[in-house]
C-alpha cells in the first residue's frame, strides 16, 4: 500500500509546470493526470471542480478529538533537498517553523484540509525513494492510540511527542 497527494487545478495545464519543476507525468485520465516528484513520489493533478473544505477535528465519545493534520513526505537524503524545493514550488504554500531541523513544514491555512512535512529520512532507512504516510493529531495521543488500536491497528514504537503505527494491512502512519 502507498499513500499519494492529490492537488486541486487544471489537469494539463499544471503538468506542464510541475514537469518543469522536476516531475514526471503518468497515464493522463478523465479527471486526473497522474504525476511523480523529483524523489519518486506518486501524486495527482484533479480537476479542479472538486470541492474540498478544511475539516474541523472529530468529537470521540470519550471526550477527545482528532483528526488528519499532515501528509509526511519521507525522503531520502540524497533527494531531500530537491524534493522540498519541489513540494515549495509545485504548491506554492508558505514554510513554517519546525523543532526538528531535518523537517520542513508546508502550509496553506486558508484552502488546504492538510499540511505537508517534508522530512529528511536517515543514512540507516535505506530508501532509495521518497514515500509518504499520513499523521493524525489529538489533544489525547494516549486516547488516539487506543481508538485506532481497537480498530485494528498496532503500535510500532513511540517517539518524543508522537506514536508510531501501522493499520490492519500494514500502512505506517
Amino acid at each position: 500500500p502507498r499513500v499519494h497527494l492529490d492537488l486541486v487545478g487544471e489537469p494539463d495545464r499544471d503538468a506542464v509546470r510541475l514537469e518543469e519543476l522536476g516531475a514526471t507525468r503518468g497515464p493522463r485520465h478523465d479527471a486526473w493526470q497522474v504525476m511523480s516528484s523529483p524523489a519518486g513520489l506518486p501524486f495527482c493533478i484533479c480537476d479542479e471542480q472538486w470541492p474540498h473544505q478544511r475539516p474541523g477535528a472529530t468529537s470521540w465519545p470519550d471526550g477527545h478529538r482528532s483528526r488528519l493534520v499532515q501528509l509526511c513526505v519521507d525522503v531520502p537524503a540524497q533527494h531531500h533537498d530537491a524534493e522540498l524545493a519541489f513540494w515549495r514550488a509545485a504548491t506554492g504554500w508558505v514554510e513554517e517553523p519546525v523543532d526538528a531541523p531535518e523537517s520542513h513544514r508546508l502550509v496553506h491555512r486558508a484552502e488546504s484540509p492538510l499540511q505537508l512535512l517534508v522530512q529528511r529520512l536517515g543514512g540507516d532507512d535505506g530508501a532509495t525513494w521518497a514515500r509518504a504516510h499520513l499523521d493524525l493529531g489529538s489533544g489525547d495521543v494516549g486516547a488516539e492510540v487506543a481508538r485506532v488500536e481497537a480498530l485494528g491497528a498496532r503500535v510500532l514504537h513511540p517517539g518524543g511527542g508522537f506514536v508510531a503505527l501501522v493499520d490492519p494491512v500494514g500502512l505506517p502512519f
